[in-house]
């Protein structure tokens, strides 16, 4: 057996072999390692948040994934495969820091294999746990000729926490003077990461003067979310007579519930309703209307 060397070659040729007087002529044909047409990322999200699978095709080398989701990484190769690999490294939490910067060695992490299925040019990983330590996959694939990719495919997952849901109240001033019989009108809004649960308002009472009356306590629900709605507003006519509240003065908040277990509600910053009496009400506008009255006498002078 002889091997030959050639350089490299792009276009079909022939070769001439002579060795004696017998005369041969054999076809070459260059072929480039097989290269990744399409990488595309497949994430199974946690339980709680009752979301299906989502499959996306991936563009860069680094991703952010929620804690606890399950990740598996595929693609698509430009010829037929014989087999893949892929593998899955922890990183550290912190980098950047070289061994003559904290004085000692560096561990390096080692990676760990994760089982690749492969049928025909495509091939998909088995789930990758995401935990709260950064990852990173590395994959790479041989084809039916023998022939291995040129630097295969890394992909760098960073974690990311489901953080709680942002509640507020638009389209009403933090202080309000109101009858009971009036109604006002704001709007409920919360905003969340991976899904708003359930919206709602909370109201709390308190008696400017001694009285045997038990402050107004109580909530209403306004409207139920769904995991994959990133923002969920609902719009609120509050009347204290409607709901029972007598003259006093109210803390009204927003709440808001995501799906993450045991978490419980999260409150927005509250508005204050001065709910008073008719009485109450003729007083402060007869004061209103006096002070006024010496200023315009003032300026007049």
């Amino acid at each position: 057996m002889y091997d030959f060397e050639f350089p490299g070659q792009q276009a079909d040729g022939m070769v001439a072999i002579t060795i004696g007087d017998a005369r041969e002529r054999i076809l070459v044909q260059p072929v480039t390692p097989p290269a990744l047409q399409a990488a595309r990322l497949r994430i199974e999200y946690p339980e709680y948040l009752q979301r299906p699978p989502q499959e996306s095709e991936i563009r860069v080398g680094v991703t952010s994934i929620l804690t606890g989701s399950k990740v598996s990484l595929g693609g698509t190769a430009s010829r037929e495969l014989a087999n893949a690999e892929l593998s899955h490294t922890l990183l550290p939490l912190v980098e950047g820091l070289s061994p003559q910067e904290d004085g000692a060695a560096v561990e390096q992490p080692d990676p760990f294999g994760v089982d690749v299925t492969v049928k025909g040019a495509t091939m998909w990983s088995q789930p990758v746990a995401m935990t709260e330590q950064p990852g990173l996959l590395e994959l790479h694939w041989t084809d039916k000729l023998g022939l291995r990719d040129e630097g295969g495919f890394r992909l760098r997952m960073e974690p990311v926490r489901d953080e709680p849901p942002t509640p507020y109240i638009q389209g009403s001033e933090r202080q309000r003077i109101l009858l009971e019989e009036e109604t006002i009108e704001f709007e409920a809004i919360s905003e969340d990461d991976f899904g708003v649960r359930e919206i709602g308002i909370e109201w709390r009472g308190q008696f400017t003067k001694p009285t045997d009356e038990t402050p107004a306590n109580g909530e209403l629900k306004l409207a139920t979310g769904a995991a994959d709605l990133m923002r969920l507003s609902s719009e609120v006519a509050f009347s204290p007579s409607t709901l029972g509240i007598t003259p006093q003065k109210l803390t009204v908040r927003a709440y808001a519930e995501d799906y993450l277990p045991e978490r419980g509600r999260v409150y927005s910053q509250p508005i204050t309703l001065f709910i008073l009496t008719r009485d109450e009400h003729a007083t402060l506008l007869k004061n209103q209307f006096d002070r006024l009255i010496g200023e315009l006498e003032d300026i007049a002078r």
